[in-house]
């Protein structure tokens, strides 16, 4: 719910946004793990590093492509 307000708001301003969702429980199980949330982080912190590299491309008037590594 919350990420699509923010996805919202952004494109009605003309900004970039994004989500990464993790899951913490099982609820047929009730078991709770924390690791997603690292895994998120880390894919989050690639996410911007990603769209640095294609502002500094459109900054030089370059084009950025996308690798076969997305």
């Amino acid at each position: 719910m919350e990420a699509s307000a923010i996805l919202t708001l952004a494109n009605v301003y003309g900004l970039r946004a994004g989500a990464v969702c993790t899951v913490y429980a099982n609820r047929e199980t009730g078991e709770f793990r924390t690791v997603g949330e690292r895994r998120a982080a880390a894919t989050a912190s690639e996410a911007v590093s990603i769209l640095a590299s294609m502002d500094a491309a459109a900054d030089e008037g370059g084009r950025w492509h996308a690798d076969s590594g997305l």
